[in-house]
This record gives structure tokens, sequence and C-alpha cells, in this order.
């Protein structure tokens, strides 16, 4: 498989404070790859080094075999795509006008879309089932189809590599699996090499093919979900008991909080 993504013994810090500590890992062409912990581990700061908004205080990350660091913005937008959590679609656009922000990075200065960028825009809403949206404003979208809008914006820029910080967040349950199987389908038709940073333990074993584990800033697991996702590596880190079940239908692991001595006991019919 090709390396896509190398991240090198990568430290972190915000005002001498440490975020992320001696951080490494690769990640491959069309992998679909989940980054756990809990809250404050740093997660949403590797995506941003990742996407080249930070830069590492010591350590190194490669796109291709580039050092990130050497690409400029513009090639940098061309190459890696991202969501980011908390975007705000307040004003008044179109899906398409929205969508065609991801063509950015091949405009001149003064230049404007054209047919080929319209195209690209278009097979991007098309890919993730906006298209018949293109006119609406993203203001009278639901939750789900913004986040479906933010999507295409970022296949606009047809990405070697997509960024998603906590892609399903705040969605009901049909509408993240209709993400999650969304990107899935772009790792394996298209190639694109997914890295989300996401708190579901249980969605992550459904669709991630590797898991990487953070817990205070370091690394504590890689793996497939079968190898990570076990009561061993999970209770130490989020400090809660667990029990680790088997799908019935898909057998990957499936977890499940031992509650503690206030729970509630359900019978039938409860």
């Amino acid at each position: 498989m090709k390396k896509v993504v190398s991240v090198e013994r990568v430290t972190f810090a915000y005002n001498g404070i440490p975020v992320l500590r001696d951080v490494s890992f690769a990640a491959f062409r069309g992998e679909f790859m989940v980054v756990l912990g809990p809250n404050g581990a740093g997660k949403s700061t590797l995506l941003r080094l990742l996407g080249g908004t930070l830069v590492p205080s010591a350590g190194e990350i490669r796109l291709g075999g580039i050092p990130l660091q050497r690409l400029s913005a513009r090639e940098r937008a061309r190459r890696i795509g991202a969501v980011a959590q908390e975007v705000y679609l307040d004003f008044a656009l179109t899906v398409e006008e929205v969508v065609l922000m991801g063509r950015y990075p091949y405009l001149s200065r003064f230049g404007h879309e054209g047919p080929t960028d319209r195209k690209v825009a278009r097979r991007a809403m098309e890919a993730v089932g906006v298209e018949h949206l293109r006119n609406r404003l993203v203001t009278t979208l639901s939750g789900g189809e913004r986040q479906r809008v933010l999507l295409a914006r970022a296949l606009a820029q047809e990405p070697e590599v997509l960024l998603l910080d906590e892609p399903v967040a705040h969605l009901d349950i049909n509408h993240q699996t209709g993400i999650m199987d969304l990107l899935r389908g772009l790792t394996q038709e298209r190639g694109i090499t997914v890295i989300a940073a996401m708190h579901d333990l249980n969605l992550t074993a459904l669709y991630a093919d590797r898991v990487l584990l953070l817990a205070g800033g370091a690394v504590t697991a890689s793996g497939t979900p079968g190898e990570v996702l076990i009561p061993e590596t999970l209770e130490p880190v989020y400090q809660s008991e667990v029990l680790a079940v088997r799908h019935p239908r898909t057998g990957c692991p499936q977890i499940m909080l031992i509650p503690g001595r206030n729970e509630r006991r359900c019978g039938p019919g409860h």
C-alpha cells in the first residue's frame, strides 16, 4: 500500500504546555483511520497539524514523502481537504456556491470558476447526494444536509487526504450511518485517505480500517478495531469499566459501558 501521510515523533505545545508528545504513525492510500481519545487527548490539534494550520514544535509530518511545511498553502489545499467540528453556514449562499469554494486553490488570484470547476463541484455534490439541493440556500438545510455540503466542498478540492473533526456529532442515527457509509465509499472507490477524530467507539468499530488511540497527548494504541477496542486498552484511557462483545451481524467489536453503583435495572418491556 502507498504511504500517504507519515507522522514522525511529532510534539506540539500551546504556550509551553504540551498537547501532543512524540506522536508517530502512518496512513495509507484508501485507508479509513479514526483517531479516538477522551476530551483533551489532542485529537483536534493533531488534525490541525496534519492540515498544516499548526506547525509541530518537534518532529515532522510528510505528505507523499514531502515535508508538509515545504508545500505552499495552495498546494496543501489541493491535496488536503478538511471539515472542522464547528462550521457555521449562516450566510445567504446556495449549496453550489459553497461547494465551489473548494475550487479556490485552483483559481488564479482574480480568477473565476470555469466549466471545469463547475463540473468538479457538480461531481462532488453528486457523490454526497446533495446535487438536487444545489440551488437551495444553505441556511434552509438540515444538519445532515449541511454536513454533506461541507463534505462536498472538501471533495471539490480533489484531495488525497480528507481530515474530519467529529463528522457525525449532533446527527441522528440515520444521518450518522449515512455519513459513515459515504466516507467508507470514498476510501474504497476513490482511494482517498480519510483521517477522522471521533468519540463514538461503536461507529469506529464498524467503519474504521485502523484506530489511533490518544491519551494525554500520546499514542497509547494503534491497530485494527479488534486490536484496539478491547477493555484492556480502553479502560485505562477512559477511566471506565467496559464490556466488549461481537456484533451479531458484522463480528466487529461493540463496546458497552458497565454501569456504576447507581445503575438502573431494566426488566421486560423497559
